[in-house]
Formats: C-alpha cells, sequence, structure tokens
C-alpha cells in the first residue's frame, strides 16, 4: 500500500482481527453478519475509487485502478459491524464505530504506467523548419495512457524524418 502504477488494477486484503491477533474477533465480540470495510485515496486534485468485496471469512478484498499519477492518502475503515457479545448463555449485540485499520491513512504513491505513443508529444520552439546540415533539436515528452506525464526515460525512440511526406514518425515500442 506504498506504490502503485497508473492505469493497473490493484489489490489489497483486509483480514479483520481483535486486539490479540485473533482473526474474525474483536475482543470478546464474534463478529456475526460481517463487517463493513470501506476504503478511499484522496489528493488535492483527484480521487481513488476502492472497490471491497466481502469473502465471508473475515477478510475483505480491495481493489483499485488509479487513473492520475501523484500522492493520495488511502484510507482504509472498518464500519458498523453488527457484533456478538458472547457471556455464556445470554448474549446481547454492540454496534462497532467507524475506525481506521492499523497504519490507516497509508501515504500512496502512484506513478505514470508505460508510454503510450498516442499520448505522447513532440515540443519544439518556432517553426519546424530547418537549414539542411544543421542540427535540429526537437523534444519528446513522453505520456501514459491516462495522459500522466512520464518523469523518467530510458524508453526506446526511433524517429524517422521524410522529405516527401514532412512527416516525423515516431516509435516507442
Amino acid at each position: 500500500l506504498r506504490t502503485a502504477i497508473a492505469g493497473l488494477e490493484h489489490q489489497f486484503i483486509v483480514e479483520a482481527r481483535d486486539e490479540y491477533g485473533e482473526q474474525g474477533a474483536v475482543g470478546n465480540l464474534l463478529l456475526e453478519g460481517g463487517a463493513a470495510v470501506s476504503a478511499h485515496g484522496l489528493n488535492q486534485d483527484d480521487e481513488i475509487e476502492v472497490i471491497v468485496d466481502d469473502n465471508l471469512n473475515g477478510t475483505y478484498t480491495a481493489s483499485y485502478t488509479p487513473e492520475k499519477s501523484g500522492t493520495y492518502l488511502l484510507s482504509v475503515l472498518l464500519t458498523g459491524s453488527s457484533m456478538l457479545h458472547d457471556l455464556g448463555n445470554f448474549a446481547f449485540g454492540k454496534r462497532l464505530a467507524l475506525s481506521h485499520i492499523k497504519g490507516s491513512p497509508f501515504l500512496l504513491k502512484v506513478v505514470p504506467g508505460a508510454t503510450d505513443p498516442g499520448q505522447s508529444e513532440l515540443v519544439f520552439s518556432g517553426i519546424l523548419e530547418q537549414v539542411t546540415g544543421r542540427d535540429l533539436i526537437i523534444d519528446l515528452q513522453a505520456y501514459d495512457a491516462n495522459k500522466n506525464r512520464r518523469l523518467v526515460g530510458g524508453d526506446k525512440i526511433v524517429a524517422y524524418l521524410s522529405s516527401s511526406s514532412n512527416v516525423l514518425e515516431i516509435d516507442t515500442s
């Protein structure tokens, strides 16, 4: 829960445990009817939707696909669980208050995905004309499929310049 890649689905599992590390219980309160786990990621510009599925065994699978790169606070909460307190032959119900799981909220860094040639752009100033025999410098700004700016290099870039069509083709595969 520290790093994610934009455009890819990520999953994590939440396991309900009590203060003694026992699964499926909170203290002497046994989970009955399933606890509810919710999660969401927020930063100043975006929100990450997290879908949580109850596995009906005290664990919950959370799935999310971040689209925008950046730093998020990912909150994972245990909410309003129906509880049963067992006192021998007597039982009474309790509600568990909304609370963060251990370590929540998590600082999540979402990094850009792989370079997408269709989203990448040529960057140059002025007119795209040059005199024969002189260098022409054009920058390529790489972006991922969600238009997140790639901040690291290393992609293979192949450029073809054709004088007949005046087209510069770039292949980042």
